[in-house]
């Protein structure tokens, strides 16, 4: 048996995401609300020398108040094309150009 949406109602937008709150019948029959987090296609590089080394940034994260290794990424915008995208965001971030672009 499956979830039915019976509505939904944009509660929360910005350029990155949108939070959707759908009114749910469970499989149960019960009736309620389920919460959605909608968020923009993202660009994510794994950027590989000749070598096999993988660049990678050392950054902090606000919400957490963490530091991590992460990989370059960033949005796609609006008619852009994620190998677009990826070539920009890893030049954005990182300074690097990326030679040939494979999706993974």
């Amino acid at each position: 048996m499956r979830w039915k949406i019976l509505g939904r109602r944009l509660t929360f937008a910005t350029p990155w995401l949108g939070v959707w709150f759908l009114d749910v019948e469970r499989p149960d029959g019960t009736v309620g609300e389920y919460h959605v987090v909608h968020l923009r296609d993202l660009a994510v590089v794994a950027a590989i020398d000749e070598t096999d080394r993988v660049l990678m940034m050392w950054r902090h994260r606000l919400a957490t108040d963490t530091w991590a290794w992460e990989f370059p990424m960033g949005l796609v915008e609006d008619g852009e094309y994620p190998h677009t995208a990826a070539a920009r965001e890893l030049e954005e971030e990182t300074g690097w150009r990326p030679g040939t672009l494979r999706p993974l």
